[in-house]
């Protein structure tokens, strides 16, 4: 018997990837829900798994799930990837159709960073024992500095009790621009990250979550 290996690093779209990912991490899954789903482009490729379809459209955001404790098997989460005070007029509408976010709501890379871990405290939540938690994030420079925020995010989950078993990148297709500048400071990202977590079978007590999220707030960035 042979069987299509499927690698960590993907050139093409976030459907391509999201395939993979759903293949490996969501097959056979009854009960799975993505909590941005916006125009569902990651399950443009995907069979045999129907997600409930969640955002704000639907009267729900990523930090108030209707769910009660324990009831997902899976949950889906493709937050916003940098703070928004440079492009917030062009991003409010998405902001608030997805996550229920003003242009002025997400001013620093903090903040952002704030929105995740507040989403995954509430992802532990709903999500049954050994559940699984997919979200997509992207690097970011803030203010001058480089934040890997797939690490930070990582590091975060794990202190809230998660436990981070697959990663995935995806490489745009597109071309780099040609910059109007003399210099180049840093390496223009070109790449994203699909992250994919497990909500382990031992539970954490709800005091050591809420000082964790507490915790991860707190010494952010890590």
């Amino acid at each position: 018997m042979h069987i299509t290996v499927v690698g960590t690093a993907h050139v093409g779209s976030s459907a391509d990837v999201f395939e993979s990912i759903a293949k490996l991490h969501l097959s056979g899954l009854r009960r799975v829900a993505h909590a941005t789903f916006g125009r569902g482009v990651f399950w443009r490729q995907v069979r045999g798994c129907k997600p409930i379809r969640l955002d704000r459209s639907t009267g729900f955001d990523c930090c108030a799930l209707p769910f009660r404790d324990r009831y997902l098997d899976a949950l889906v989460f493709d937050p916003p990837y940098s703070a928004r005070s440079e492009t917030s007029y062009r991003a409010a509408p998405q902001m608030r159709r997805n996550y229920g976010l003003g242009a002025t709501d997400i001013q620093t890379h903090d903040q952002l960073l704030s929105l995740y871990f507040r989403s995954a405290r509430e992802a532990y939540r709903v999500l049954r024992l050994g559940g699984v938690y997919v979200l997509k994030t992207q690097d970011a420079v803030s203010r001058g500095r480089q934040r890997f925020t797939h690490i930070e995010v990582a590091l975060g989950l794990e202190q809230l009790g998660f436990r981070m078993i697959d990663l995935f990148v995806l490489v745009q297709r597109q071309v780099l621009p040609i910059s109007r500048g003399n210099r180049q400071h840093y390496a223009r990202r070109n790449h994203s990250y699909f992250l994919v977590f497990r909500k382990p079978l031992r539970l954490r007590s709800e005091s050591g979550v809420v000082r964790a999220l507490s915790l991860a707030e707190k010494t952010a960035p890590f």
